[in-house]
């Protein structure tokens, strides 16, 4: 009787055990912990470092006699350092903004050819950049870390030439500015977030014209052309490739996101 009872019960255990495991609640397995989207609003300033290729083209004015002075053309590869600041706003995955740029050339080499001057073919024609300055604005696609733009403002550069023959020079310009536009392109990568600023890492292309400019000669006491007969037009144009690193700060940013971020 004894058997009977118990294995009854075991019977009965076999049945009821699979029914409560049923009706017992199931704990849903947690959701993953997705990081944010990253939100590029808000202001930045940076350095930058790189190179730029400069060309430039050379044609007298006025000269005397006509047939003294060919056209000349040259360029100079240098490298660039500089600093950058700017704001920019997002809406959804649209970042506008606009930046201001500066940067000043390491070893300010001149560009020279021999024979522009074919009545003293000892002189030979050189061009100096100097610091470029850049303001525009940038349009870009955000998603998660990355952000893609482009970019297109105004642009700004000094430019100085002159004649030398043995490193004694016969006609000197004052630096002058010229003044043009710029277009490009970039990249940037979130590097750091943090409680209050982003380290944010990029690297950008841009194109830089700086039309034509007449400069005006020391052997014509700066004078105009005419009566002047050493003036010359000069057109300039610039493509740099530098590197980026900015610190962002967003003061619109709520708390909560804030303390999402870390």
């Amino acid at each position: 009787m004894k058997k009977v009872f118990l294995g009854l019960v075991a019977i009965l255990a076999l049945i009821v055990t699979p029914a409560l495991a049923a009706d017992m609640p199931v704990k849903a397995p947690e959701a993953p912990v997705v990081s944010p989207e990253y939100n590029w609003s808000g202001f930045y300033v940076g350095a930058n470092a790189g190179w730029v290729d400069s060309s430039y083209n050379w044609r007298y004015t006025n000269p005397v006699p006509v047939t003294c002075c060919a056209p000349f053309s040259a360029s100079v590869t240098d490298a660039i350092i500089g600093g950058h600041v700017g704001a920019q706003w997002q809406w959804s995955h649209i970042v506008v903004g606009i930046e201001g740029a500066a940067s000043a050339f390491v070893n300010s080499s001149w560009a020279s050819g021999a024979g522009c001057i074919n009545t003293a073919p000892a002189f030979v024609c050189q061009i100096q950049p100097q610091e470029v300055e850049t303001l525009g604005g940038r349009l870009g696609y955000a998603w998660s870390n990355w952000l893609i733009y482009g970019d297109g403002g105004g642009a700004r550069s000094g430019v100085a030439s002159r004649l030398n023959a043995g490193g004694i020079t016969a006609d000197n310009t004052e630096s002058t500015y010229k003044n043009g536009w710029y277009a490009g392109a970039g990249v940037e990568y979130v590097l750091m977030r943090g409680s209050f600023f982003d380290l944010i890492g990029g690297v950008e292309y841009q194109h830089i014209d700086l039309g034509n400019q007449t400069q005006l000669s020391s052997l014509d006491a700066f004078s105009a052309c005419p009566p002047g007969v050493n003036c010359r037009n000069i057109s300039a144009k610039e493509d740099l490739v530098r590197f980026r690193l900015s610190v962002k700060w967003n003061p619109f940013a709520p708390a909560a996101a804030l303390a999402a971020r870390n």
